[in-house]
């Protein structure tokens, strides 16, 4: 069960079950196949209740309107790569930092060049320059990306100060995120996104094992 999940039903004035953690999970899957098919615009509570034979206000006992859904899908997509990530540490702490940083970055650009995912993310963006509350949600979501990229590039890179943690952190974020757009509009793994994924994949290891330092 989603971290964020959980959390997000903590003020709820009664205790939540965990029949209720599944039906607000089962919402926000269905919320998920929603705004992937038709937006944002196309989203809506009344929607989501029918795609699964449930009443609107059962949809708004757990959220009050849609951009807590949206809010809450994304979260759901970031918590499952960061415990993931924490799986691969785990199963591989008898292994070096950088073979557990390669398997970490394996694991996520796979996950990001899924059409899901970049249909989600791109969304968020497109929304972020007209709504501000998925302005305040991307912000929050690369706020943690880069967190979580840092944290797996400082082991290998001890000696760089933070401000240059920060930098490799936001180009990493930058090159990840130029790899999502191209993955939204690719409708076939062509032989051009293979290569550019390989190439992004050596940018993001050299950035984070490169004991050089980056002009900031």
């Amino acid at each position: 069960m989603s971290q964020q999940l959980v959390s997000s039903l903590r003020h709820k004035p009664s205790t939540t079950t965990e029949k209720g953690m599944e039906r607000a999970a089962a919402i926000i899957t269905a919320a998920k196949r929603l705004f992937i098919a038709d937006g944002f615009a196309g989203l809506s509570m009344r929607g989501v209740a029918a795609e699964l034979g449930i009443s609107l206000s059962h949809v708004q006992h757990y959220y009050k309107n849609k951009e807590d859904l949206v809010a809450a899908l994304l979260y759901q997509i970031l918590d499952r790569y960061r415990w993931m990530v924490a799986d691969i540490q785990l199963s591989l702490a008898d292994q070096s930092t950088f073979d557990q940083f390669c398997a970490a970055i394996d694991l996520f650009l796979h996950d990001v060049t899924q059409q899901e995912f970049a249909a989600v993310f791109c969304e968020i963006w497109a929304l972020s320059t007209r709504q501000a509350f998925a302005a305040e949600l991307l912000a929050n979501v690369q706020l943690r990306e880069r967190k979580q990229l840092r944290a797996l590039i400082k082991p290998l890179l001890p000696r760089v100060s933070s401000d240059e943690l920060n930098l490799r952190a936001n180009l990493m974020l930058l090159s990840i995120d130029g790899l999502v757009v191209c993955s939204a509009h690719r409708t076939q793994d062509t032989v051009s996104g293979r290569l550019l994924l390989k190439n992004t994949r050596q940018h993001l290891i050299k950035l984070a094992s490169v004991d050089t330092v980056i002009e900031i």
